[in-house]
């Protein structure tokens, strides 16, 4: 990967290379290999290299055709270049490197905007047209490089991130708070918007065309749904064709010039990568797997260790301790652009890996395509339904018992929990019910007096009705997986693991995501995906050619650290200080009242029964006033370089 800027007068008023360096200098991580600029009268482009194909300097951009007419700034890989290449030399056409950037270039010379639908992989660029006097912008289908831009006034910027828009001194550092609102439910922020009013983040799929006749956006490419329901094909026909895409896809994710990694859980995802890498004979493989001090429930070592055993990898084990946390979060809150409620687990496990390699391979996306989430959903939805439909005075007679008899704390809100789960209407609200850390009603107590009528509009429950509506006919595997697509998938873990990754100026690359693959399975039956209460069945009916029983028996452990832990112990003064009375009042967003509860609940919780989302509440707020002190307070958005203590004072 790369980091990308540009600036565009749609006025003519001649582009400064001053502002474009001071763009591409706070992306000097996304590519410390090499950087250029390229002015040419209302127009500037800038690119940070990290050279991975074709790493020589034929390689770098801006790159130009040979006549000039056209000039890109490309951040990614497109997987399927030598195809394309052999198309075009055929045509006649020459080239001077080897890099994907070139043929990109050339491809689009020769086809257009139509050059997209023939890419795969991860990217996102821009390209110039002299003659035309316009810019073409586009995103890949998934989202796995982000993209964002602004258009203020006669002037329209780019960039790989938000951090890169705010250094061309254009923004105003004024909070969205639509974003924010959807922040507090989401404990992410939903593209297109951004966390500043002014930046919008392209969605992924689409293309823009930028001139003098101003903005324009087109859809490319959208998640594929229910083609399954047209398929005919056998559940052999379907698994052999599993197969032969997984390995393709994983065959084509390992296309570089320079090493390349995986990271190693130990879980089914992961290992099916690395177990693929191994088969595609490449050479040998370095794997890496994190774990923290005190995070008991998240340590997958065991299974890591028995992938590596198996494969012959070179095996590195990250440990990352309570002074880690301490020392590294101000960093992490800064690289990550936006506030957001997770992803800083990514940040230690590249770090470890970028000192060996360039590029990593993630099993991110496995969940997605075969049914790996929700499995409490689908568990109990025979149970919801004759729960929801039994008469009130016997739900109310099981509370009442509840409250009275001596059971476990633990017991009584387990059963709590249940009861709400069980009544949720329908499976988006079960879905809501267990990953907002705030619902409508109880946001609206957030907001102090004044910000609350900013907000009054917006609804986070509309803005998943809106997704939730194109597939309301489709099974609810399908359903969940839309909306994880649309939401969760691309907000947080994508741009947390892209933004993570590059902050140590590492590529992570998801071949679960190859849009081939995506595509094909939703020609698999949701019955196949989620079989007699096993998730990932037809997955790991393929796998079970490399990989042992121990692996695919494996109950899901999540990829993450004791965050609950942390926060209780080593981080709870310093988000005692932060979410001090005087810092609420100062910030000037939230309900001192209402917000010192939610901090008192979670301190004095007595259960440890705790639904993850529960804990996100604090945390929150916590990370938003640290970015708040990183991105807004501060003249210039730098690399903190203080420690949490001095941030929290």
């Amino acid at each position: 990967m790369c980091g990308i800027a540009g600036v565009y007068h749609l006025d003519k008023q001649k582009a400064d290379i001053r502002i474009l360096a001071k763009m591409s200098k706070v992306l000097f991580h996304r590519g410390p290999d090499s950087h250029g600029e390229f002015i040419y009268n209302n127009i500037g482009l800038a690119n940070r290299r990290l050279a991975i194909i074709d790493p020589t300097e034929d390689g770098n951009q801006p790159m130009g055709t040979k006549d000039g007419n056209l000039w890109i700034t490309y951040n990614g890989e497109i997987f399927n270049f030598k195809n394309i290449r052999d198309e075009l030399e055929n045509k006649g056409y020459k080239f001077k490197s080897h890099s994907d950037t070139e043929t990109l270039l050339y491809g689009y010379k020769e086809y257009g905007s139509e050059i997209i639908n023939k890419l795969i992989g991860q990217f996102a660029f821009c390209i110039w047209d002299k003659k035309k006097d316009r810019l073409f912008l586009a995103r890949d289908p998934l989202g796995i490089n982000p993209l964002y831009y602004a258009r203020i006034g006669k002037t329209f910027i780019f960039a790989s991130e938000v951090k890169a828009l705010l250094a061309s001194g254009f923004i105003r550092k004024e909070i969205d708070p639509e974003a924010l609102h959807h922040y507090l439910s989401m404990y992410m922020i939903p593209a297109p918007l951004t966390i500043f009013k002014e930046i919008k983040s392209l969605i992924p799929g689409f293309m823009m065309i930028v001139d003098k006749n101003g903005i324009k956006t087109r859809r490319f490419w959208d998640i594929p749904v229910g083609l399954w329901r047209d398929n005919k094909k056998t559940y052999k026909d379907l698994k052999d064709e599993l197969k032969t895409r997984l390995i393709s896809a994983v065959s084509s994710a390992q296309v570089s010039d320079v090493p390349v990694g995986a990271f190693l859980s130990g879980g089914i995802d992961s290992s099916t990568i690395v177990a693929l890498m191994a088969t595609n004979g490449k050479a040998k493989i370095k794997t890496y797997n994190l774990w923290a001090e005190g995070g008991v429930s998240y340590d997958e070592r065991e299974y890591a260790r028995l992938i590596s055993k198996k494969f012959g990898t070179e095996h590195h084990e990250c440990s990352v301790f309570e002074r880690d946390i301490i020392t590294e979060l101000p960093k992490i809150i800064y690289f990550f652009d936006q506030p957001t409620g997770g992803s800083f687990e990514n940040y230690f496990i590249s770090k470890m890996a970028g000192r060996d390699v360039k590029v990593a391979l993630s099993g991110l996306g496995g969940d997605e395509l075969f049914a790996g989430y929700h499995s409490i959903i689908y568990k109990t939805k025979y149970l919801s339904s004759f729960y929801s439909h039994s008469p009130s005075y016997f739900r109310k007679l099981i509370m009442n018992l509840v409250k009275v008899l001596p059971l476990a704390v633990d017991i009584k809100k387990t059963i709590k929990i249940a009861d709400k789960l069980l009544q949720c209407p329908g499976i988006m609200k079960k879905r809501l019910f267990l990953y907002f850390a705030f619902g409508e009603k109880e946001k609206k107590l957030i907001y102090n007096t004044n910000f609350l009528p900013k907000v009054k509009n917006y609804t986070t429950d509309i803005f998943f009705d809106k997704i939730f509506y194109k597939v309301k006919n489709q099974s609810e595997i399908d359903q969940l997986s839309y909306l994880d697509f649309k939401t969760y998938t691309r907000d947080d873990l994508l741009l947390g693991t892209g933004m993570m990754g590059m902050a140590n100026s590492l590529e992570v690359r998801v071949p679960f995501l190859n849009q081939d693959l995506v595509s094909f399975s939703s020609q698999i039956p949701p019955k196949y995906k989620y079989y007699r209460g096993m998730s990932k069945y037809i997955l790991k009916d393929v796998m079970k050619e490399w990989l042992p029983e121990k692996i695919l028996r494996h109950r899901k452990t999540g990829f993450g650290l004791p965050r609950v832990g942390y926060m209780k112990t080593i981080l709870k003064p310093y988000i005692l200080k932060v979410l001090s009375s005087d810092s609420i009042k100062k910030r000037g967003f939230f309900n001192l009242v209402h917000l010192k509860t939610v901090i008192e609940q979670f301190y004095s919780e007595k259960s440890n029964k705790m639904l993850w989302n529960e804990h996100l509440r604090v945390w929150l707020f916590f990370v938003f006033e640290l970015w708040c002190r990183i991105y807004l307070d501060e003249k210039e958005v730098e690399v903190p370089g203080v420690s949490l203590s001095d941030l929290c004072a």
